[in-house]
């Protein structure tokens, strides 16, 4: 595997993790697979106001695992989060990618996008073909081959209805009532909408499930690829929710909702057939 920083834009850093063969493996070149892989790009939460631990490497070593090359972007958070610079930084990750993808030994068509909460919801406006336009990009450039999309935030208009207490203690990307309808993906999505995997929990108080629900109706209303999971137990950050990132359970107080631990499984089956990877 190969490590590289990257400044991407901005401030924001991408960093590389490429599948590689080993030397070992190199002295076995007949029974190397040389085919491209698949890529990536990570997008831990943290509300706009910081990149989430939990959300990042211990995500990389899962998807890493699963054959996947990868890339988690450091984007702008606090002050510096202010839309559209978030939502730059991301296609600029993309399109580099994409530029990079033989130099990577990526397949330029399996790019994908993983994103927690906040950065779920930064991951769900990249899918969008009309937002990548408004902002000037080349669509073909940028495109996402298909989403995932964990406990993400969609909808803040309502959820600040819903949550008024809430307001203002996200960055500013999130806390701009004037420009809230330009950064709900639902209003957004069409038939070019890359196949998404949703997945959240009941017991989230933190965000409500029905955002979800509203943007799995989209895609559905528009006949797009969705596959949506609603677990019934699991607070809000769970992440992968294994030893890295939830040890003895303590995000949950103690309580196990090992269910939860399928989705990255789940995941990568639906991905695999989506993409069509061997």
């Amino acid at each position: 595997m190969d490590k590289e920083k990257i400044h991407i834009f901005n401030g924001a850093t991408l960093y590389s993790y490429i599948i590689k063969p080993s030397y070992q493996l190199k002295r076995n070149t007949d029974k190397w697979n040389n085919d491209l892989n698949p890529a990536v790009l990570i997008l831990p939460g943290g509300g706009y106001k910081r990149i989430e631990d939990c959300e990042n490497s211990p995500v990389v070593f899962s998807f890493l695992n699963a054959g996947y090359s990868c890339f988690v972007l450091e984007y702008s958070c606090n002050d510096d989060s202010k839309y559209p610079n978030p939502i730059l930084e991301g296609f600029e990750s993309l399109k580099y990618i994409r530029k990079n993808a033989n130099n990577f030994k990526i397949d330029s068509n399996k790019i994908i996008c993983c994103g927690f909460s906040a950065g779920g919801h930064l991951a769900s406006l990249l899918g969008c073909k009309n937002i990548a336009e408004y902002l000037g990009y080349n669509y073909e450039s940028v495109k996402l081959n298909a989403t995932i999309l964990g406990y993400p935030l969609i909808d803040m208009k309502t959820y600040y209805e819903n949550h008024p207490n809430k307001f203002g203690k996200f960055g500013l990307m999130v806390s701009d009532m004037d420009i809230i309808d330009c950064i709900n993906p639902t209003l957004y999505v069409d038939g070019n909408y890359p196949p998404a995997f949703i997945w959240n929990t009941q017991e989230d108080d933190l965000v409500d499930c029905e955002q979800s629900i509203e943007f799995v109706k989209k895609i559905v209303e528009v006949k797009g690829i969705v596959e949506y999971h609603m677990f019934t137990y699991g607070v809000h950050g769970l992440s992968l929710n294994n030893i890295l990132t939830n040890k003895g359970n303590i995000l949950n107080n103690h309580m196990k909702s090992p269910n939860v631990s399928k989705w990255f499984e789940m995941a990568i089956e639906w991905l695999n057939r989506v993409l069509e990877v061997k």
